[in-house]
C-alpha cells in the first residue's frame, strides 16, 4: 500500500513539472516583448541594388598616359536620367584652367553604356593633364559621381646603350599618325639636351635635334670626349610655331666610355716568324697537315717497294 502511494506521488509530481514547463514556454519573454513593441513602430525598406542609380567611368583609367587622341571615353550607368562629363585641364606650364562641361545629356531608358571620342577634347585643349568628372542624376534625383585623372602627352622616351661605342641611345615614341594632328599638336622637332648629374648644361656637347619620323638617336659622347660618369638627358618636343609641348621627359644615364677591344693572344714564334700573327691553332693545323702528308707518302713508298721485291723474286 505504501509503495503504491509513493508511485502515485511520484507520477503526480512529474506531471506537475511537465505542466509547468509547458505553461512557462508559452509565455512571451521580456526581451521578445520589447522587440515586438519596437518593431511595431519601425518601417523597414530593403533596396534592390539593381534598382539603385549607379554610374562610373569605364575608360580611361586613372594614371593612364597616351600619345594619340584616338581614345574613347566610356561610361556605364543604370537608372540614370541625365549625366554630365566635366573636364579640368592643366597645361605644360602647370596652369590649371576652369572646369568645363563637355557632355550634358538626358538619358532615355536609363541604362548605359555610352561612348564619347576624346579627339574633340584633345584638339580643344591640347597636350596636358586632365581630370574627368562624371556627374549623373538618378531616376530618384540622387546624385552619383565618379572621376579619373590621366595625361595626353606628345612623346615618351627611354634610353639604351650602344654596346660597341658605349654611347647612349635615346628611344622616342610619339603618335605615328602626325599628319592627322592639328598644327598645334603636330611635333616639328624634339631637342635633347645633356646635363651633368648636378643639372648643369654640359658645354662639350651641343643639343641634339631629332625630327619625326626618326625614333632613335645616338648621342655621340665618345666623339665629343665626354668623361665617364652620370648624366641627365632632357627631351623637349616643339611644334612648328616653336611652342614647347607637354611633356618634358627627363632621363638618367651612366656613360662608361668606349668598350675595350679584345685582341686574341698569339704564341711567340720567335726568329723570322716573330712579327707574324701566327696563333697556337695555326701551329696545330699546320702540324696535322704535315703529319698526314708524310704518312700518306710513307704508305705509298712501302707499297711500291713491296711490288719491286716481288718482281725480283
Amino acid at each position: 500500500m505504501k509503495k503504491t502511494r509513493k508511485k502515485l506521488v511520484g507520477l503526480f509530481g512529474l506531471a506537475f513539472v511537465v505542466a509547468m514547463t509547458i505553461f512557462a514556454s508559452t509565455l512571451p519573454s521580456p526581451m521578445a516583448s520589447a522587440i515586438s513593441t519596437v518593431t511595431d513602430h519601425i518601417t523597414v525598406v530593403v533596396l534592390n541594388p539593381e534598382e539603385a542609380p549607379a554610374a562610373s567611368i569605364g575608360s580611361p583609367d586613372s594614371g593612364d598616359s597616351f600619345l594619340t587622341p584616338e581614345q574613347e571615353i566610356k561610361i556605364d550607368y543604370h537608372n540614370i536620367k541625365r549625366y554630365k562629363l566635366i573636364v579640368t585641364y592643366t597645361d605644360e606650364n602647370g596652369v590649371e584652367y576652369p572646369a568645363e562641361t563637355i557632355v550634358d545629356e538626358n538619358v532615355e531608358g536609363g541604362v548605359g553604356p555610352a561612348t564619347h571620342n576624346f579627339r574633340d577634347v584633345a584638339e580643344r585643349f591640347g597636350y596636358g593633364k586632365y581630370t574627368l568628372r562624371l556627374e549623373a542624376t538618378g531616376d530618384n534625383d540622387s546624385l552619383v559621381e565618379d572621376a579619373v585623372e590621366f595625361e595626353y602627352v606628345a612623346i615618351k622616351a627611354d634610353t639604351t646603350t650602344n654596346e660597341e661605342t658605349g654611347n647612349p641611345y635615346v628611344n622616342l615614341d610619339f603618335d605615328q599618325d602626325q599628319e592627322s594632328l592639328t598644327e598645334v599638336l603636330k611635333i616639328n622637332k624634339v631637342v635633347i639636351t645633356v646635363y651633368d648629374k648636378n643639372g648643369n648644361p654640359v658645354d662639350g656637347i651641343p643639343p641634339i635635334v631629332v625630327q619625326p619620323p626618326v625614333g632613335r638617336v645616338e648621342l655621340p659622347f665618345g666623339e665629343y670626349g665626354l668623361p665617364e660618369g652620370d648624366y641627365i638627358l632632357v627631351a623637349q618636343p616643339f611644334n612648328s610655331a616653336g611652342d614647347a609641348l607637354f611633356d618634358t621627359v627627363t632621363m638618367n644615364v651612366t656613360y662608361n666610355g668606349e668598350e675595350d677591344i679584345v685582341v686574341p693572344s698569339t704564341a711567340d714564334t720567335g726568329g723570322m716568324f716573330k712579327n707574324l700573327n701566327i696563333s697556337r691553332a695555326d701551329y696545330l693545323i699546320t702540324g696535322l697537315g704535315l703529319f698526314l702528308i708524310v704518312g700518306i707518302g710513307g704508305i705509298v713508298f712501302i707499297h711500291k717497294h713491296g711490288k719491286s721485291n716481288k718482281r725480283r723474286r
